[in-house]
């Protein structure tokens, strides 16, 4: 997996052809303008994009809940923090974001 912290939906593309089996996005990052940049899956998988500070820690576990639609919606393979998961982040905001992943993630693989 290649990260490289920040916005990099202009450099998307070179990171894909680094030839890595996947690519992680930040929280910055469009995801849906990146998934247009590098393809479709399974050959081309994206991962992302949690804000890992203003949602993960400082949100409700509802806001976590909406980002991980969100990143779902707009064409991520998986649920990926932007960044690392910092000390301090809400156990009820670690749940949804699995929670949430399990349920909405299964229902949008399904058609839904």
């Amino acid at each position: 997996v290649l990260h490289i912290c920040g916005k990099t939906n202009e450099i998307i593309h070179f990171m894909h052809e680094c030839g890595y089996d996947a690519v992680s996005v930040e929280h910055q990052n469009d995801v849906a303008m990146s998934r247009q940049k590098i393809g479709p899956p399974p050959k081309n998988l994206l991962l992302g994009n949690l804000n890992t500070y203003k949602v993960m820690v400082q949100g409700t576990a509802e806001d976590v809940a909406n980002e991980v639609r969100a990143a779902i919606d707009g064409g991520v393979d998986a649920i990926w923090p932007g960044c690392d998961i910092w000390p301090g982040t809400p156990a009820e905001n670690m749940k949804a974001m699995v929670d949430t992943t399990r349920e909405y993630g299964s229902k949008k693989k399904k058609g839904g």
